[in-house]
This record gives structure tokens, C-alpha cells and sequence, in this order.
């Protein structure tokens, strides 16, 4: 199958772009012919160049919803459908199928709208799936209003990433109506099970985020200080920038987190995951994050806050409320525990979150979708 992949460039370097890489990956190892088209943005570029050892890439003139004036509301009126670049790359590689990649429910209307008129198979994939408001956007009410209304009008055949409590509260609010949809997990290929090489002495801990509002960056700084007055040799490792680095930086050093290293953006974080004992992840939401899931791939129990373990509850078995580990620092040091929780992490990512079932569940879905000419 020819798949061309749209994506809407945010550029964020967050889930959506290693989903669009790791499922490339998948699908590439399967013998199917993949293209990319991404803005010319230069923040795009490493997307571009990562995606190159999969397929071709179209570099498209096209502005991202977050880099407009208003945002979402710019489509108050009826967005345009009509991308030059793109149409040329499609009448150029000739896919069978194409998809576009959305970071949440408000992105890319405009591209949703040229999709939903085009003759060909298409599909989408929403990662977020949260209103404006409940992201908390300025003027969220009426960006809601601009984003359903689009959803309503362009109805496309839909991967939902979500978790069980995220998809359930979307169709429950009746977002997308009589559209057809399917529920794939994202899916991850496996790490070495840490628990097989590492002591719990001294115990490192790491995170794999962004350096954005939405991850908590400070608080999970606060986390670790506290875990410091109980377990002065534990080693804390943030990986991932973002907006907030210089802030960040700043926190640690006025902090006096000596055991904190900052490593930014890396090309391969796997190896802090294999060099770890805990993922201890502080974001306030998440769809579906790879970095639980890679964590979970290696056997690494996942510390979280209670809002995050509620929202991802299938993932609970082999995941710690970080308020049990502030009132008693024994419980990470407890073999017997860690043994129950790396035995859960592997069980919970093999029975739902390999790269294999994500791949063929998602070529699943194609067929479905070329077959019955949505």
C-alpha cells in the first residue's frame, strides 16, 4: 500500500511526531511505501530528516492553527481547501491512502476540510482529545464552538489514540457524531528489561518530556527535591526542551539540585530508560504517552500523581502515586514491589502496546477504510 502521511507541523517534537516516525517503522518493516508532506517551517526540518530513512519527504507551504492570529478562530469563517503543494504531491507519488496526523481536536481544520473533499481514501488521527477549553485556551469557548462545528461538517474516518477514560469522556460529549472511528494504542518497540541489570542502590530516576506548561516541569522538580531529603543519593534525569528550558535551568540551579541533570532534546532517550529505575512522569494530561510506554517496555514502574493515574487507569498495575512515595521512601526500595511492578509493566505492554499491534491494527483500518470507499 502507498500511504501519504500529512502531518499538521506543529513542530512541538512531542507524541504525534514519534507516532507518525515509530508507525513509519512499523509499516516500512511490513513493505509498504510511505510519503510524508510538512510544512517548510524550518522547525519541521528534523521531522523532515528523521523521516527520510522511511520515504519520501514534500516539503508544502502550509500554517500551522497555533501560529495563526486567534488560532482556531481564524476558521470563524469557512476555512480555505486549497493547498497547491499538496495536491501537487499527491498527483506526483500517487498514494493509495492518505492521513492526516492532528495533534488534538482543534488542529488543522483547514487541512481536515481539504481532506474531507478529496476523492481518495483518507483517515485521521487525533492524539489529544480535548476541547480548547478544557486545554485551557484563551476564548475557549468560542474556539469549542469553531471546532466542533468543523468536526461536524468534515467527517473523516478517525484513529483515537486516548486512553479508555479520554475516549470515553469524547464520545460521551458527542464531539464527532456518526463518523467512523477506531481505537488503536499507540505501540512501542521493546527495551531490555531493566530489572535484569540494575540495583535499587543508588536509584535513578528519569523523565522524558517536553519542557511545556501541560508537563509540570517545576513540580516534578519539586518531586525530586523531596525525594532528596529522604534519599540523598538518588539521581534524577530530565530529558526533552521546550519553551521552559531557560526557567528550568534556572529552578535547578537556584534549587541547589546538584543531582538533577538537564540533557535537553536527545536522539535517543531509550538509553536513559535502560539506565533507569523509575519513570516519575508530573504531566497534569496526557493522550497516550510513548515515554510510559517505552518505560513500561523496559519493566520501569511509572510515579505519577493521582489525576494522571486516573486518566490512564489501564496503565495502573505498574504505576506508583507519587504521594505514597512522599510518605514512605521505603516502598522504592522494596524488591518484592519493584518485582510485582516490572512483571506488570511488561504484562501491560505486551498484552496492548507493542509496535507490531499498533502497525497491524492500524493497516487493519486502512483496508477497512480503502475497502468501503469512506
Amino acid at each position: 500500500m502507498r500511504i501519504l502521511f500529512v502531518t499538521a507541523s506543529s513542530g512541538s517534537k512531542g507524541g504525534g511526531e514519534l507516532y507518525l516516525l515509530k508507525l513509519a517503522q512499523g509499516l516500512s518493516r511490513l513493505g509498504h511505501s510511505l510519503a510524508l508532506a510538512c510544512a517548510k517551517h524550518i522547525r519541521m526540518d528534523r521531522l523532515s530528516e528523521s523521516f527520510e530513512e522511511y520515504g519520501e519527504v514534500f516539503r508544502i507551504d502550509y500554517t500551522n492553527t497555533y501560529d495563526l492570529p486567534g488560532k482556531s478562530l481564524h476558521y470563524l469563517v469557512s476555512p480555505k481547501a486549497f493547498f497547491p503543494d499538496l495536491e501537487n504531491a499527491v498527483a506526483q507519488w500517487n498514494p493509495d491512502i492518505l492521513h492526516l496526523n492532528k495533534q488534538n481536536l482543534e488542529d488543522a481544520l483547514d487541512l481536515l476540510k481539504w481532506f474531507s473533499l478529496q476523492k481518495l481514501p483518507v483517515v485521521q488521527t487525533i492524539h489529544i482529545l480535548r476541547t480548547p477549553s478544557e486545554l485551557g485556551a484563551r476564548l475557549g469557548v468560542f474556539r469549542n464552538f469553531v471546532m466542533k462545528r468543523s468536526l461536524q461538517n468534515w467527517k473523516i474516518p478517525t484513529i483515537l489514540i486516548a486512553s479508555e477514560s479520554e475516549r470515553a469522556a469524547f464520545e460521551h460529549n458527542k464531539i464527532v457524531r456518526r463518523s467512523v472511528s477506531e481505537h488503536i494504542p499507540n505501540g512501542v518497540a521493546p527495551l531490555p528489561n531493566a530489572r535484569k541489570s540494575l540495583s535499587l542502590n543508588p536509584l535513578k530516576f528519569v523523565a522524558i518530556s517536553r519542557l511545556h506548561q501541560q508537563k509540570r516541569p517545576f513540580l516534578w522538580l519539586d518531586w525530586a527535591r523531596q525525594i532528596l531529603e529522604k534519599i540523598p543519593n538518588a539521581q534524577f534525569a530530565w530529558i526533552g526542551d521546550g519553551p521552559l528550558e531557560s526557567q528550568f535551568i534556572e529552578a535547578i540551579r537556584a534549587r541547589s539540585l546538584a543531582q538533577v541533570e538537564y540533557h535537553g532534546w536527545v536522539s535517543d532517550p531509550e538509553r536513559f530508560i535502560n539506565d533507569s529505575h523509575y519513570l516519575m512522569h508530573s504531566a497534569a494530561y496526557e493522550g497516550q504517552p510513548f515515554a510510559i510506554l517505552e518505560a513500561l517496555s523496559a519493566g520501569l514502574p511509572v510515579i505519577a500523581d493521582d489525576a494522571l493515574m486516573l486518566s490512564q487507569s489501564e496503565l495502573n498495575p505498574a504505576m506508583i502515586p507519587i504521594n505514597d512515595v512522599l510518605a514512605d521512601e521505603a516502598i522504592l526500595t522494596n524488591e518484592e514491589l519493584y518485582s510485582q511492578k516490572n512483571e506488570e509493566a511488561l504484562r501491560i505492554y505486551e498484552s496492548s502496546y507493542t509496535l507490531e499491534s499498533m502497525t497491524s491494527r492500524t493497516v487493519d483500518f486502512y483496508n477497512r477504510i480503502v475497502s468501503e470507499q469512506y
